[in-house]
C-alpha cells in the first residue's frame, strides 16, 4: 500500500488435488521450513498509577515477524513458549488518555529483537483501550514470543505477513503458495471484491482474511476455514463471499490453497484539544505561561524571527502507512544572531513525530534580532491529505495477495 504524501501544518500555541465431489476436506497444509514468531499477549497491563485488561481483539499480526532472530551473547537463540523458564517477551511502554488512546508509545525492551520492529508501537498508536477515569501513566505491556505454532499454521501465517508487509520496511519472505495453486492461478478468470460502499474501514487499523479455498474442475471456488482474520465480521463476510465468486478457466482440480485479502486503514486524526496532552507531558500552560510567552517570544516578533520550513518527507514513515495523524509541541530560543536552542518536545501519540518536528525546526530559517526570543512554543500539527487519493488499490479499497 502506499499513499499519498502526508501533509504537515504547523500552529502558534496560542492561536492553538480433488475433482467435483460433493464433500472436501481441508488437511493440513505440507509442513514448511519457514520460521514465523507470533506475539501472544500476556494478562493485563501495569501502570504507575493503575491496571487495566488488555483486550482480546488487539493483536499485532503475527507473520510480520517471520525470520527475526533474537541475538544473545552473539549467538542466534529460538523460544519455546512452553517452558516458562524460557519466556522471552516484547514489551511497550506507554501512557493513556482518559478517551482511550494511548500516548508516548515506545519499545520497553525484552529479548526480541525490537529493533528489527519498529512498526509495532505505530500500530499499537490505531487501539483504543476504552474511556479511562483518570490518565494512566507509567504502563507496560508485554507479549510473549512463540514459535510452537502449528506447522500446518506456517503458510497462513506467512502468507498474512506477505499481504501486510508494507507495514514492516524491509521484511521479504517467500512465496508460500504450492507450486499445484501457482499453477492454477495463473488461468484465473474473474476476481470477485465486495463494493466499496459495504465496506467500512477502520481508523489506523487494517483488517485481513487469509483463507483456504479449493478449485473444483470445472473452474469454480469452494471456500474453505478461515485460518487468521482480524476486522469487522461483516467485512470478513463480505470478503468470504467474494472468495467464492471466483472463476477459473476448467482444468485440473486443486485443493488447500491459500488468500488473503486486506482492508486499508482509515485516517486516525488527532483529536482536536490537547489540553490533557500538556499536562501529561508537564507543559507549562495556564494564563502565567502564556502572559510570559507573551512578553518573551510574542508571536509577531516570532513571525518575524523564524520561518518554520516544512518536510512533508519527514513524516514517520510507519505512522504515515497506517495512517495515525499526530501532533508535537517544541519549546525554544532563539538568540538576537538568529541560533535556535530547543529546550524540550513532546508529542502524540508516537515520539517520532516530535523526533521529525525538531529535525524541521533546527532546519527552518531564523533571522539576527535586536533582543532575541525565548520561552517560545509551536505546535506542529502532522496531517494525512485528505483528497482520497491512494496508490496500488484494487476495486472496493480491497487489496488480494492471491498472486
Amino acid at each position: 500500500m502506499k499513499h499519498t504524501v502526508a501533509a504537515i501544518t504547523a500552529l502558534a500555541f496560542l492561536a492553538a488435488g480433488v475433482s467435483a465431489q460433493a464433500q472436501i476436506t481441508y488437511q493440513p497444509a505440507p509442513v514448511t521450513k519457514t520460521q514465523v514468531f507470533t506475539l501472544e499477549a500476556r494478562d493485563g497491563v501495569t501502570c504507575a498509577n493503575g491496571t487495566l485488561n488488555w483486550p482480546a481483539a488487539f493483536i499485532f499480526p503475527a507473520g510480520l515477524m517471520a525470520q527475526i532472530q533474537a541475538i544473545k551473547n552473539s549467538e542466534a537463540i529460538t523460544f519455546n513458549s512452553s517452558d516458562p523458564a524460557s519466556r522471552k517477551g516484547y514489551s511497550l511502554a506507554f501512557d493513556v488518555l482518559t478517551n482511550g488512546r494511548m500516548t508516548n508509545i515506545r519499545p520497553a525492551g525484552g529479548d526480541f529483537g525490537v529493533t528489527r520492529n519498529v512498526f509495532l508501537p505505530a500500530w499499537a498508536a490505531g487501539w483504543n483501550l476504552g474511556p479511562q477515569a483518570k490518565p494512566l501513566t507509567g504502563c507496560k505491556m508485554t507479549w510473549d514470543v512463540k514459535t510452537d505454532f502449528s506447522p500446518e499454521m506456517a503458510s497462513a501465517l506467512t502468507y498474512e505477513a506477505r499481504h501486510l508487509r508494507n507495514y514492516a520496511s524491509g521484511l521479504k519472505l517467500p512465496d508460500p503458495r504450492t507450486e499445484d495453486c501457482k499453477a492454477a492461478d495463473r488461468r484465473i478468470r474473474l476476481k470477485a471484491y465486495p463494493e466499496a460502499s459495504r465496506l467500512s474501514r477502520t481508523p489506523g487499523r487494517p483488517q485481513w482474511l487469509v483463507a483456504g479455498y479449493d478449485i473444483l474442475a470445472n473452474g469454480k471456488v469452494k471456500t474453505g476455514p478461515r485460518l487468521r482474520a482480524s476486522g469487522e465480521t461483516t467485512n470478513l463476510d463480505a470478503i468470504e463471499k467474494a472468495l467464492g465468486q471466483r472463476a477459473f478457466y476448467p482444468g485440473e482440480a486443486v485443493a488447500q490453497c491459500l488468500t488473503s485479502f486486506a482492508i486499508p486503514a482509515a485516517d486516525l486524526p488527532v483529536e482536536p484539544g490537547i489540553g490533557e496532552l500538556m499536562t501529561l507531558n508537564n507543559t507549562k500552560s495556564g494564563s502565567d505561561g502564556d502572559s510570559d510567552e507573551q512578553k518573551t517570544c510574542p508571536a509577531e516578533a516570532r513571525s518575524k524571527a523564524m520561518t518554520f520550513t516544512y518536510r512533508p518527507e519527514y513524516y514517520p514513515a510507519q505512522a504515515a502507512r497506517l495512517g495515525i495523524e499526530g501532533v508535537a509541541m517544541l519549546s525554544f530560543d532563539v538568540a538576537p544572531w538568529g541560533q535556535v536552542r530547543l529546550k524540550s518536545s513532546w508529542s502524540h501519540p508516537l515520539p517520532e513525530f516530535g523526533q521529525a518536528a525538531s529535525r524541521m525546526l533546527t532546519q527552518s530559517t531564523f533571522r539576527a534580532s535586536e533582543r532575541g526570543l525565548s520561552g517560545c512554543r509551536l505546535l506542529v500539527r502532522f496531517v494525512r491529505e485528505k483528497d482520497g487519493s491512494a496508490e496500488n488499490e484494487v476495486p472496493g479499497g480491497l487489496e488480494d495477495s492471491a498472486s
